[in-house]
C-alpha cells in the first residue's frame, strides 16, 4: 500500500477483478473497514490525518484504464473525506449506502472515508476501498498510519484523547 503507482502495470490479480467488475461482480470487491471511536474526538485532526493517509498512500488515488499494453494503474481522483451529517435512526442506512456505492475504475478514486457521530462521544471512520488499490493485509497498516497521523495531529492542538479501534 505504500508504493508509487504513477502509470504501473495492473497484476494478474487486478486484471482478473477489474474482468469480474466489468461482467458485474456488484459489492465482491468492496473492501469496507469500520474504525469504532470513542471518546473525544477532534474532528478536525482525524480529518487530517485521513488525508495524510492518502498522501501517504498514492495507490488510494489510481484509477484503472485500458490502454494498448494492457491494463495500466494511473493517478486518479483523490479520495473524498467526507463528514456525513445523519440521525442516530439512520446509521446503519448510511454505512450501508457508503460501502454499496459504486467506485468508477476509469476516474477514481478507489477509496474513502466517512465520519459519521453516533452519540456524543462515539464516532464510526468507515474507510471503503476497491480491492482493486486495497486488501486485508493493508487494514493494519491504514490504521497505524491513521493513528500515528492522528496522534500527530493532536499535538498541534492538545492532548490526543482517543485512538481508533478497528472492526
Amino acid at each position: 500500500m505504500n508504493h508509487r503507482q504513477e502509470n504501473t502495470p495492473a497484476s494478474f490479480a487486478q486484471q482478473g477483478m477489474w474482468i469480474s467488475e466489468r461482467m458485474g461482480a456488484g459489492l465482491a470487491y468492496h473492501m469496507p473497514l469500520a474504525l469504532w471511536l470513542d471518546g473525544d474526538l477532534d474532528v478536525d485532526a482525524l480529518l487530517r490525518a485521513c488525508a495524510g493517509v492518502i498522501a501517504r498512500h498514492p495507490v488510494l488515488s489510481t484509477a484503472v484504464v485500458e490502454s494498448g499494453d494492457g491494463l495500466r494503474l494511473v493517478p486518479g481522483t483523490p479520495p473524498p473525506v467526507t463528514l456525513a451529517r445523519h440521525s442516530p435512526a439512520t446509521l446503519d442506512l448510511l454505512l450501508r449506502e457508503e460501502i454499496a456505492r459504486s467506485f468508477d475504475l476509469e476516474r477514481g478514486p478507489l477509496a474513502r472515508f466517512t465520519l459519521a457521530q453516533v452519540r456524543s462521544g462515539r464516532h464510526v471512520l468507515l474507510f471503503v476501498a476497491h480491492h482493486l488499490v486495497f486488501d486485508g493485509l493493508s487494514k493494519d497498516i491504514l490504521v497505524r498510519d491513521l493513528a500515528d497521523l492522528y496522534a500527530a495531529a493532536r499535538r498541534t492542538t492538545g492532548p490526543r484523547t482517543m485512538g481508533p479501534r478497528a472492526t
